[in-house]
């Protein structure tokens, strides 16, 4: 299962408690932490971390970026923190992400598509 751009963005506002539970985010918001993923998600493709699509992110990371956009998107909110703080905090979110990539295969059947 994978989620999209827009799902991405909507749970890292509400993570950051810019939109509640129920209410859909502002364009504006929503075009702001998209664009900030998507400049992420060619860091970490240069990383070697990014194993899928920027549209398509699966289900197993999916809590693993919104940790880390919401982290860059923090101080654009509101949310003070310094560069330092910044980086220092990415690099420890960034543990998980590795720690996934890193996994060794896991043996289930993976259905192919063709085209």
């Amino acid at each position: 299962m994978t989620k999209t751009e827009a799902e991405l963005a909507t749970a890292v506002l509400r993570d950051l408690g810019i939109v509640n539970a129920i209410d859909t985010p502002s364009a504006a918001d929503s075009a702001f932490v998209t664009g900030k993923y998507r400049d992420c998600y060619s860091y970490y493709e240069d990383l070697g971390l990014a194993y899928w699509t920027s549209t398509a992110i699966p289900t197993a990371v999916f809590m693993m970026l919104v940790d880390l956009i919401a982290n860059r998107c923090m101080t654009a909110f509101g949310f003070a923190q310094s560069i330092d703080e910044m980086k220092a905090r990415e690099e420890d979110l960034l543990k998980r992400l590795r720690r996934h990539c890193a996994r060794g295969r896991t043996g289930k059947p993976i259905r192919a598509t063709y085209y």
